[in-house]
């Protein structure tokens, strides 16, 4: 999940309200989760060095859960 907000103090929203809500749905989430402020994210056309990483990161667990789910429906 990613999202933004106006500040620090709803970075916690994601996990106990964003999270069982996606699952409720029959989603999945991955386990990393990004929340930047606005204030973070002052330029909304391209991603500040610091999210680069997390990003990254993101997309690599994404990639490997997508192939996990590719290899498992191969064997089936």
């Amino acid at each position: 999940m990613i999202a933004t907000g106006g500040g620090p103090q709803h970075s916690l929203a994601m996990d106990p309200g964003w999270r069982p809500l996606v699952a409720s749905l029959g989603g999945l989430s991955a386990a990393q989760a990004i929340y930047v402020t606005d204030a973070e994210f002052p330029d909304k056309g391209a991603l500040q060095p610091q999210l680069t990483k997390v990003t990254a990161d993101l997309a690599e667990e994404l990639y490997r859960f997508a192939q996990s789910i590719v290899h498992a429906f191969v064997a089936a």
